[in-house]
């Protein structure tokens, strides 16, 4: 049986997995350059697959702030770009 120091660290380290695995609300630059605002997360009403949801900071050919909804996994997913990997959004506040 675990020691009771070892469940509080288990504990303490799920904590940290499930922060680190959460989209905090913010603003964020895309790799592409443009900043855009998250609001939150939702879920697909038919696959329940995680989404994000964030308003862009710019006008566009979709209006001025158009939201935007993109799966949790591409979200937070690197891209390839010259020859690195790149976060595609990074968090700036």
């Amino acid at each position: 049986m675990p020691s009771q120091e070892h469940q509080i660290y288990r504990n303490i380290l799920y904590e940290i997995a499930k922060i680190m695995n959460e989209v905090q609300h913010g603003r964020y630059q895309h790799y592409k350059g443009h900043f855009y605002e998250v609001i939150g997360t939702a879920r697909h009403s038919e696959t329940f697959e995680e989404m994000v949801v964030y308003r862009a900071q710019y006008e566009s050919e979709f209006g001025k702030n158009a939201l935007w909804v993109r799966p949790k996994a591409m979200f937070t997913e690197s891209v390839l770009v010259d020859g690195k990997n790149i976060p595609r959004f990074t968090r700036l506040s």
